[in-house]
This record gives structure tokens, sequence and C-alpha cells, in this order.
């Protein structure tokens, strides 16, 4: 091996030393300031959350697994929980932005930092298309008017195309750009409106619920429950972005118990 080969190996699995990259914080904090409270973190999480996974998946979930569903959901969000917890603990110990990156760029180097960097924007992007579609496919068929200007958002074919998802993503891309602030106040209002129409579905089907249906509970069988469960942690990748945001010392101290070792890292 010559030396540009071995160069750019030792280059490929270089590991950046967690100091160097916590010694930009400060300068960080000045230019991007404190970042987000609890409360806007909890509810960021909650909205990226429960808008796919509860409003557009349910059905395609309830028919692959029958009502096994139920399960399937716990086992999702049992795996968020653990993914949340490790996502908490990394951005604990490195308060900075970039997220998974920073955190393999430390660990493993930056060839793998690049390559998992690279998958996960991946899924953002499917998952953010997959959104955008089905939220416009519910918008045409509530709104007449709509459909009438394009025929084609009815479709439901993979390859059926519909006018208004680029709209929303770029409608929502303009929100992003505009600040960070006011992206995340309306997420909150958003946030706090779906979980209102929640509990008013709960409040208003729960007194008609038929017990006797859950049986049999899973009638598509074990492989139907491992798939809709990927299926629906994949609608809540999103949430996974909360901890990247962390850069203060607030949420490692008020989360003891998911982070003990959080307090000297910062």
């Amino acid at each position: 091996m010559d030396a540009s080969a071995s160069s750019m190996l030792r280059s490929a699995f270089h590991v950046v030393p967690p100091e160097e990259v916590l010694a930009r914080r400060a300068d960080g904090r000045r230019r991007t300031g404190e970042g987000f409270g609890l409360a806007t973190l909890t509810l960021l999480g909650i909205g990226a959350s429960i808008g796919s996974g509860i409003f557009v998946i349910t059905g395609v979930a309830a028919r692959a697994a029958g009502p096994a569903v139920v399960l399937c959901f716990l086992l999702a969000g049992m795996s968020s929980l653990l993914s949340g917890a490790c996502y908490g603990e990394l951005a604990s110990r490195l308060p900075v932005a970039g997220g998974i990156y920073v955190y393999l760029r430390c660990s493993l180097g930056e060839l793998v930092a690049l390559v998992v960097s690279i998958n996960l924007l991946v899924d953002y992007v499917v998952g953010a298309a997959v959104l955008a579609r089905s939220f416009a496919a519910y918008v045409a068929r509530g709104v007449p008017a709509l459909s009438s200007f394009a025929p084609l958002a009815r479709g439901t074919g993979i390859l059926s195309p519909n006018p208004y998802a680029p709209l929303l993503v770029l409608l929502m891309s303009a929100l992003l750009v505009r600040s960070a602030a006011h992206s995340a106040r309306t997420n909150n209002a958003l946030t706090a409106l779906k979980l209102a129409v929640i509990a008013v579905v709960l409040g208003a089907g729960l007194p008609s619920a038929h017990p006797e249906l859950l049986t049999p509970l899973a009638p598509t069988g074990a492989a139907a429950i491992i798939d809709t469960t990927a299926l629906l942690a994949f609608s809540c990748a999103a949430a996974r972005t909360a901890p990247t945001h962390l850069r203060t010392r607030a949420l490692p101290r008020r989360c003891p118990t998911l982070v003990p070792r959080a307090a000297p890292a910062s």
C-alpha cells in the first residue's frame, strides 16, 4: 500500500476527540443561542411521531396486522424509547449541532459517520415524501374544489403524481428557513391541536368499542406483526431528531435516570 492510499485510509477512519468538538461549543452558543427548552423538545418529538404514525399509517397497519396492531404500536414505541434514550445520552455528552454525524465521528471515524448520515438523510427524505403524499391525498379527498384542479391527486398507485405534495414540502421548508423559533412555535401549536384531536377521537370511540373483535389477535401471523412494527417505527423516525437540538444543560439535569453520567460532560 503506497503512502497516499495509507493516508486516505487513516483519514477515512480518523476519530475526532470529543474534547475538540466540545471546545467549539462556546462559539456555537454565541451564534445559535441556548437552544430549545424542555417543553419545546418534548413537543418536537411528539409532533414528529404522531403525525404520520397516527393519522396516516394506522389504517395501513391495521389492515396488515389486524387486532395485533396494538402490539405493533407497543413494540414500535419501545424501539423509539430506546433509540431516544441513546440519542439523549449522546446529545448530553456532545451537546453541539451535528447529530449522529458528530457522535459517530467521535467514536468510529469519518467514513462510518458519513455513510450512516447519508443513510439517515435518505430515511428522512423518504419519510417526508410519504407523509407529504399521504397528507396531500387527505386534502384532495376532503376539499373537492382542490381535487377538481388536479384530478391526479386522488391516485393511489405508487407512481400516481400528486401536485400538492411538493407544495406542502416547499411550504414546510419555507417555514423552517424563516427561523427555528418560529417553526418551533408552529410545531407546538400543531402538536397541541393533534393531541386534542386524538383525545376527542378516543373519548368518542371508546364507548363504542367491541372487545370481542380483538380475537383472533394475530390472524395474519407473526411475520405481519414484525413487518407492521417496522413500518410504525419508520413513521416515528423523525422523533429521534429531538435530542440533537440539545445545546443546554437543562435536559440532562432533569433526566438523571436516562443519562446518569451526563452532568460531567456538560
